[in-house]
Formats: C-alpha cells, structure tokens, sequence
C-alpha cells in the first residue's frame, strides 16, 4: 500500500494542473489514504484522504459526471466519520449543482436528490429545522418535475422503516426520509391521513435522536 501511495504521488506530481486525469488521480489517492487508515488507524490518513477528496471536487468543472462521484465521496466520509466540513462541502457542490442545472436537464432529478439527502442529514446532526422544510422543497420540486415516483418512494421507504430495529442506527433517517415521502405526497393529493403520518414518523424521527 505504501508503494501505491508513493507511485500516486508521483503521478500527481508529474501531472500539470489542469490535466484532464488529475482529478482522477487525486481522487485514486484519497481512496488509498483511506484504506491505509482503515488499516493503521492514522488520523494523518484520514485527513490527507479527505484533502485530496476536496482538491479533486474544485479541479472538475461544473456539469461533468465525475464531480457528483467525487462529492459523495465526500458525503460518504462524513456519514462514516462525522466529520461536519465534509458535509458542508458536500452540501455546498450539491446546490451549486442544482442551482445551474436547468430544470428539464436530464441530470436535475440527480442534484435534487443528492442534496435532499445532505438537507435531511444535516437536519438530523444540527436539528436546525430549516434544514427540514428545505428538504421537504427539493422533494417536492422532484415530484413537480416528474421526475419522481411518489407511491414507490414512499413504499420503499416504508419497507426500510418496518425492517429494521428501533434501536438500528439508521432508523431515524429511514423514519425522516418516510415523513418526507408522505409530506410531498399531501401536498400532491391532499390527503389529511398522509400528512398526519408524516408529522407522526417524523416525531419519532425527533425522538431517536
């Protein structure tokens, strides 16, 4: 792994700037600083891994399939580590890309649910409630565009709620990620029984925290 490590530098190293490859490259380190933490345990790694992750994000312009693949890297780092300025810059690559993708580009349904998934999640680590009703608009935005299918959505959702324990890690996201489900379809077809659940899922969201 060492020798990995070195070769990729060098790679880097070799490659100018604002070659085509060098996003790619750093992104091969970071995954390689990654598993050498896994290994060892050194926060050194963590923290070059997460570092080479953000340089790969700012070198792929805007529109190009391999800046979403590097910003979940990012978010995938917080949701396993915790690590708060991962997220933000997660969040931050999200609504850029949401904010300049027109609404009837193929990709916007992509960007509508990558940072929905970042609202919910900051919801649920800082309990700001804005971060609640700004996901509940992204969801909505996807549904008004067509782009997703309400009844699936709130089927899957509700399948991952009953399979799990209610002390299961994830439960409350699965339970926030439901009440989300049910808000939009309210708000679509005015069902007071859906918008009842909603706030009762989310309650329970609120209390496993």
């Amino acid at each position: 792994m060492d020798e990995a490590l070195s070769m990729l530098k060098d790679a880097i190293n070799l490659t100018p700037h604002d070659h085509p490859r060098k996003p790619e490259c750093l992104n091969n380190l970071g995954c390689c600083f990654l598993s050498r933490f896994r290994h060892l345990g050194e926060l050194s790694d963590l923290e070059h891994a997460i570092l080479t992750y953000r340089d790969a994000v700012d070198l792929v312009p805007h529109g190009y399939p391999q800046k979403l693949k590097y910003l979940n890297n990012l978010f995938t780092r917080f949701e396993r580590f915790g690590e708060l300025t991962d997220l933000e810059d997660a969040y931050s690559g999200y609504k850029d890309a949401v904010d300049l993708t027109p609404s009837d580009h193929p990709d916007k349904p992509v960007h509508l649910n990558s940072l929905d998934h970042a609202l919910f999640t900051r919801f649920q680590r800082l309990g700001d409630l804005t971060d609640l009703k700004a996901a509940v608009s992204m969801y909505r935005n996807a549904v008004d565009l067509g782009l997703t299918d309400l009844e699936d959505s709130v089927l899957a959702f509700r399948d991952a709620v009953d399979l799990v324990s209610q002390s299961h890690p994830r439960k409350s996201k699965y339970l926030v990620n439901l009440g989300i489900a049910l808000n939009a379809r309210f708000e679509r077809f005015g069902e007071l029984a859906d918008l009842e659940e909603a706030k009762a899922v989310q309650r329970n969201a609120i209390d496993l925290e």
